[in-house]
């Protein structure tokens, strides 16, 4: 019997589009409270009102963190559920629209 090459890690399995094994999802729309990563954040003195609480401020870097995650100036620190996440504008923008009759 012969012995079927094994494929490297680098080389996927392709399927025909009617047998792939992928299922389809829809993203299902909530809401989010976000804030724009600006200069502000880094020169006003402390404490800061536009600091959010859980995430920490690197004023010689000029980034925010979020966990893992850096934020620079021009990305989004959304909150989600108690979440806090960065996300690039041009991400952001593509995602989010603002919810018509509120305002920061």
């Amino acid at each position: 019997m012969p012995v079927k090459p094994r494929l490297k890690c680098d080389q996927p399995k392709l399927y025909p589009v009617e047998s792939s094994p992928m299922q389809r999802y829809r993203s299902i729309p909530y809401e989010v409270e976000a804030v724009k990563i600006t200069d502000a954040m880094f020169d006003d003195t402390h404490p800061n009102p536009l600091h959010v609480t859980g995430v920490t401020y690197d004023q010689k870097e000029r980034c925010v963190w979020a966990g893992f995650k850096a934020g620079k100036i021009g990305d989004y620190l959304i909150l989600q559920g108690g979440l806090r996440d960065i996300l690039p504008a041009d991400a952001f923008y593509a995602s989010y629209e603002p919810i018509e009759g509120e305002e920061a």
